[in-house]
């Protein structure tokens, strides 16, 4: 989202909050997710963590586009803080959640944290999609094919079973 479109989204924000008519999570979503994008990520956690006292409840898209913004950003711990407290507060990760982290620590050559990553999505009913997969192949040549990661390809890769 370019920058000139966040600020319309955020005068359109505004102008709801003004009228008392600000409780949509999903316009939330849009800007935490707009803001985050433009490496904004101090108006993203602002939004998100006033979220409760405008009377909103943060749902998985919520923690996903934030958790999305940060690792774009490189902000590898505060993704895992957010990942945490998304299930503390009883909401559950789905597979796009898992798609967006695992994605953001390949990207960010955070091949060490990936496998536990992989593991738990795998663990809870989901699959890694072609997009990570490949992600994971372009990461084997600095990782070696006797690596982890190789390992996660060769058991839940396209066309695997448990």
């Amino acid at each position: 989202m370019a920058i000139a479109k966040i600020d319309e989204a955020l005068a359109l924000l505004h102008m709801l909050e003004d009228k008392g008519l600000n409780s949509d999570i999903g316009l939330y979503n849009v800007i935490i997710d707009g803001t985050g994008k433009n490496e904004d990520l101090d108006s993203a956690k602002e939004f998100f963590d006033g979220l409760p006292l405008k009377g909103l409840k943060p749902n998985v898209q919520t923690y996903t586009v934030l958790i999305n913004g940060l690792c774009l950003n490189m902000q590898f711990n505060e993704a895992k803080v957010y990942s945490v407290k998304m299930e503390e507060d009883g909401c559950l990760t789905n597979s796009v959640t898992y798609k967006v982290i695992a994605q953001g620590f390949l990207k960010g050559d955070k091949c060490n944290e990936v496998v536990p990553i992989l593991k738990e999505m795998v663990e809870r009913g989901f699959t890694p999609d072609s997009s990570t997969f490949e992600l994971l192949l372009d990461q084997l040549p600095s990782e070696g094919q006797d690596s982890s990661l190789m390992d996660m390809i060769r058991k839940f890769g396209p066309g695997k079973k448990e």
